[in-house]
């Protein structure tokens, strides 16, 4: 939030990456629903926290590379 471009820079590439994510998500976990009837679902939310972190810190990474590219 230093300023107003890499802010909304932030914004489109962390909405691009949900986007992405949700759709592979949804895929893998409906066939795997389907393969495994009664697999755990917490396997799926420790997954997603997962993602999180990782999009988090790949967000984080390209906002400062981003910064640099400005100045």
């Amino acid at each position: 939030m230093k300023n107003l471009t890499n802010w909304q820079y932030s914004n489109k590439l962390a909405a691009v990456m949900l986007f992405r994510i949700s759709v592979f998500d949804s895929v893998v976990f409906l066939i795997i629903s389907l393969v495994y009837g009664d697999l755990n679902k917490n396997i799926f939310g420790i997954f997603l926290i997962i993602q999180f972190i990782a999009m988090f810190i790949y967000i984080e990474k390209k906002t400062a590379e981003n910064e640099k590219k400005q100045l």
